[in-house]
């Protein structure tokens, strides 16, 4: 269509001002955006030449999707790394959205939502299929042999996320099926958090679980010192993994 692919500084992410500047500077027409992040900036000082911003990757607040939906056209996007990420779109309604949907899928993917029997259902686990599925995980065949299946003559990939689908058509997200969390558009298993923590020498018991803010808290039950607990914790894993507070 004649665009430009531009990327944002560094900074940009963790500074809204600096974000908006950039907008502004590169005439940016269309941006994608971690929801976390649309709270933080203020629509009213958005660039006029702003039209299209795409989100994706967590759930975002209804009340702050629709009130970006008024200012632009705002597309929900949803998709596992495993089916090439975006497998379907739709666009926010700024009176009606209320629930995290997750659009149509898009040409060459297909939905099914079924039970553990795998058997279709209006409530259950999302499965897709289509051209964009992955072949498998590199060097994992137990893994790829549990989550990507064949029914009924079609590979699908067990995504892992619970979905439930109207009687109109729409698909809504209704949370994961087991412990995995979003957070800041990542996907997280909060086990492997755990089994960092409780390597530790002087812890007894963790846990790894969202905040009320959808920050990262870590649980631990030690006689050491919670900084020192932190400090192991990060020299162990990928810094977005790292919870934001221990208590």
């Amino acid at each position: 269509a004649g665009g430009t692919l531009c990327l944002p500084p560094p900074n940009a992410s963790h500074d809204p001002a600096a974000l908006t500047a950039c907008l502004e500077r590169l005439r940016i027409t269309a941006a994608d955006l971690p929801p976390s992040l649309l709270p933080h900036l203020a629509l009213a000082q958005l660039p006029t030449h702003l039209r299209t911003v795409v989100i994706g990757g967590e759930v975002c607040d209804p009340a702050v999707a629709r009130r970006w939906a008024q200012r632009v056209r705002l597309i929900n996007v949803y998709g596992p790394t495993e089916a090439t990420v975006c497998t379907s779109l739709g666009r926010v309604d700024p009176d009606t959205w209320s629930a995290p949907l997750l659009g149509q899928p898009l040409p060459g993917t297909t939905y099914r939502v079924l039970g553990p029997d795998l058997r279709p259902t209006m409530v259950g686990e999302l499965y897709i299929g289509g051209e964009g599925l992955a072949l498998g995980y590199l060097n994992q065949p137990r893994l790829t042999a549990r989550r990507f299946l064949e029914i009924e003559g079609e590979r699908l990939f067990a995504t892992g996320d619970r979905v439930r689908r109207r009687p109109d058509g729409e698909w809504v997200f209704e949370g994961r099926i087991d412990r995995q969390l979003k957070v800041s558009g990542r996907l997280v298993a909060p086990e492997e958090i755990e089994s960092v923590l409780l390597a530790h020498p002087e812890v007894t018991a963790a846990a790894a679980l969202p905040g009320p803010s959808g920050e990262l808290v870590g649980v631990v039950e030690t006689g050491g010192d919670l900084d020192g607990v932190r400090a192991y914790a990060a020299a162990r894993l990928p810094a977005w993994m790292v919870p934001h507070r221990l208590v």
